[in-house]
């Protein structure tokens, strides 16, 4: 039994892929035997290494990098920064906006009325 872990733990993908896709798969010995395997023999298990986020779906396997470098940090860090200020412009902005003072002069919707130079006397 000891033999055929050992012969199993040794397959590669094209082998895994086969079990996954319920097909049998025939294995060599340590001692030259061969025998074949079922896929309901074996139950496929994907173990990512360490560092890696893995995603598969059918045969599209995604992994992804989840280590952070310092140049990652230091990106991360600079974009938080351009964030926050252009947050702060923005309720700059609105906060002169809202405190101008309002006239009976000073039309509501500056497009919908037309200033008085541009009126055509009839």
């Amino acid at each position: 039994m000891k033999q055929v872990a050992a012969a199993i733990a040794r397959m590669g993908a094209a082998e895994a892929a086969a079990f996954e896709a319920g097909r049998g798969v025939e294995i060599t010995l340590d001692n030259g035997d061969r025998i074949a395997i079922e896929a309901a023999d074996v139950t496929v298990q994907r173990i990512p290494r360490e560092g890696l986020v893995v995603a598969a779906e059918g045969e599209i396997v995604i992994a992804i990098e989840t280590t952070l470098t310092p140049e990652l940090v230091e990106e991360g860090l600079a974009r938080e920064f351009v964030s926050r200020v252009q947050n702060l412009r923005k309720a700059a902005s609105r906060a002169r906006r809202s405190s101008w003072p309002r006239t009976d002069a000073t039309p509501r919707n500056s497009s919908s009325r037309a200033p008085a130079s541009c009126t055509r006397d009839a």
